[in-house]
């Protein structure tokens, strides 16, 4: 019995140990993309290694504009503004975040402290404005209606955010590398949980509400683009982010049952 159960823990090892082997065969640039896709989908923290690649290539903003195949519909509106370290300061949007999806745009500022975020406040618009691009570059806080923030603290690797709404409680493990997320929703308990673990050909999302998996998602890496695989009661999903060689995100493109239906186009600006 003792022989059975040391041979099955030196194979559980020898495959945990193939696993990190293949994950660590991935060049800079592979690396710098799937941590970024992983990262871009927590929204509430950023990827270090996308900020190092936003600094060096001198990024001062992001946007996105999702346009679908089979209309002429347009909608994701999302811009972000980063500071000459490739930190993320502003997130104008109408898509889904951590404070819970809204029907109008909304903006998000990041405040830092000793490099680390401290506070991120949410705010929605006071005036009516003419254009989308008008909200985009709206950066006085006094023409804002705050309603919500989040509350940064850290402790080692792991960080912790609380808002008026819930907890979160983010987890590296010794290498840095995302482990878990556990999020708490104040007014009902519901708990949420999400864990990371590596696979031979990248990260493996696992999505946990109330103690039962709902959802898993793939990172799966492919020269320059990270495909996003997920299998749920509507369906089976996937996403591709395609990155030019200097590891900035170009482009998106989403599938439904492997047909294309809408893609995300990103421009930038720089810093002089």
């Amino acid at each position: 019995m003792n022989s059975r159960l040391s041979i099955l823990i030196l194979l559980i090892g020898l495959s945990v140990t193939s696993c990190r082997q293949e994950v660590t065969k991935l060049d800079p640039l592979q690396q710098n993309i799937l941590e970024s896709t992983v990262y871009a989908d927590t929204r509430q923290i950023q990827s270090d290694k996308e900020s190092l690649v936003l600094s060096e290539n001198k990024v001062m903003s992001m946007s996105f504009v999702k346009e679908y195949f089979d209309s002429n519909k347009i909608d994701s509106l999302t811009y972000l503004r980063f500071n000459k370290n490739g930190q993320l300061i502003q997130r104008t949007t109408d898509e889904l975040t951590s404070v819970g999806c809204l029907p109008h745009t909304y903006v998000q500022i990041f405040r830092y402290e000793n490099n680390k975020i401290k506070r991120v406040e949410s705010y929605t618009f006071k005036y009516k404005t003419k254009s989308v691009f008008e909200k985009w570059l709206e950066t006085d806080t006094s023409r804002l209606k705050i309603f919500e923030w989040e509350d940064y603290t850290y402790s080692g690797d792991t960080i912790f955010i609380e808002s008026g709404s819930g907890k979160w409680e983010y987890i590296k493990n010794k290498n840095g590398n995302l482990e878990g997320i556990f999020h708490k929703v104040k007014s009902t308990n519901e708990f949420r949980e999400e864990k990371y673990s590596l696979t031979p050909f990248g990260v493996k999302k696992q999505f946990i509400y109330d103690g039962s998996t709902q959802i898993d998602y793939d990172y799966i890496v492919d020269e320059n683009k990270v495909e996003i695989k997920s299998l749920n009661s509507k369906g089976y999903n996937r996403s591709e982010n395609i990155y030019n060689s200097k590891g900035l995100l170009m482009e998106i493109i989403y599938y439904e049952n492997n047909q294309k239906v809408a893609r995300t186009k990103i421009d930038y600006t720089y810093y002089m």
